[in-house]
């Protein structure tokens, strides 16, 4: 974070603090998922909460830098070649960053996610109830790293842990967010891709069953 935008060590904690005050009112399992990475990876909650906060302070300082968003797109089952629906996305992160595909498994539900290192959960993903997800970061001139509101990281894990498309809906729907996003949900032949600002949400739908996404200021 130093090199990459000059931000001193103690000025860095200083956010990760912030960010699990974030965590603990708007998401409190997910921040004890959290305490328990740092406990395993024997680093401070402080420290595991500045990996986890990393969203919002690199896309909060790259704000000017608007035009590098990642693109999602789906094909309809009626408009593939195979016949069956297809969801993709590329991501736009920084270069060189490793990620991994992990499986979290309990009686009755499982998840298959894409995460990296100090994440506790995933952030593109499928679950067994049929939703899969896929995210946008997106550059604009009001993201903050201190708003208020429920971190990125958080919202995305509760999305890929929800059992139903309203369910998922009304977590991206609720609440406010410190920087803009875009979520791009999958239920069968249902489609909702919603780009959650701020302090507000808005939704598009597919254009004869296909639909792409990259800027959450344009439908187009």
């Amino acid at each position: 974070m130093e090199e990459e935008l000059g931000l001193a060590w103690r000025e860095a904690l200083r956010r990760s603090r912030i960010h699990l005050e974030r965590l603990s009112a708007h998401a409190p399992d997910y921040l004890a998922a959290l305490k328990g990475l740092a406990k395993g990876a024997k680093i401070s909650e402080e420290e595991a909460g500045l990996l986890d906060a990393r969203y919002e302070i690199f896309y909060s300082a790259y704000a000017k830098e608007a035009g590098q968003e990642c693109t999602s797109l789906a094909v309809f089952p009626e408009r593939s070649a195979y016949r069956e629906l297809i969801l993709a996305q590329n991501w736009d992160w920084i270069p060189g960053i490793h990620g991994a595909w992990l499986l979290f498994e309990s009686p009755d539900f499982q998840v298959l996610a894409f995460t990296e290192a100090g994440i506790p959960g995933g952030k593109i993903g499928i679950n067994s109830a049929g939703l899969g997800l896929c995210v946008n970061g997106v550059f604009l001139p009001w993201d903050r790293w201190d708003g208020e509101g429920l971190p990125f990281h958080a919202r995305a894990w509760m999305v890929l842990q929800s059992h139903s498309l309203a369910e998922a809906q009304e977590i991206i729907r609720s609440g406010s967010s410190p920087c803009p996003e875009i979520f791009s949900l999958d239920k069968k032949m249902k489609r909702f891709p919603s780009s959650a600002r701020p302090h507000q949400t808005c939704a598009l739908t597919p254009n004869h069953g296909v639909l792409a996404h990259a800027n959450p200021l344009r439908s187009s």
